[in-house]
């Protein structure tokens, strides 16, 4: 059955109050802090406009953070690493940062690094 002219236009207007609103919390959202929001086209490659961010920066794990400063026992190549307790879980899949407490099983000396990917 066809809309009458006043039923059509009572739903225009309530369509458009559904979009005012919509655009209402759009724009009362907090700002997007993701990379690719907050970081310049092309980061790390050779079109990138900051020179400073052409190459990708350098690792920070290394591998003398796993290592017991008594004893320098190391973590990596052993198998005793379920003496680690994490605590200060941050972040979330991709990014994640943590701290890591070691019991070194050699010498029984408590010690901190700070992992991350």
């Amino acid at each position: 059955m066809r809309k009458s002219p006043k039923e059509r236009r009572d739903q225009y207007v309530q369509a458009q109050r559904i979009t005012t609103a919509e655009a209402a919390i759009a724009v009362k959202a907090p700002p997007v802090m993701t990379f690719s929001a907050t970081m310049p086209a092309y980061t790390y490659t050779s079109l990138c406009s900051h020179r400073g961010l052409r190459e990708p920066p350098e690792p920070r794990r290394k591998t003398e953070e796993w290592k017991c400063p008594e004893c320098y026992w190391d973590s990596t190549s052993d198998v005793e690493m379920i003496n680690a307790v994490i605590s200060d879980y941050r972040g979330g899949f991709y990014d994640w940062e943590c701290t890591v407490h070691w019991i070194c099983p050699v010498c029984g000396h408590e010690f901190e690094t700070l992992e991350s990917n």
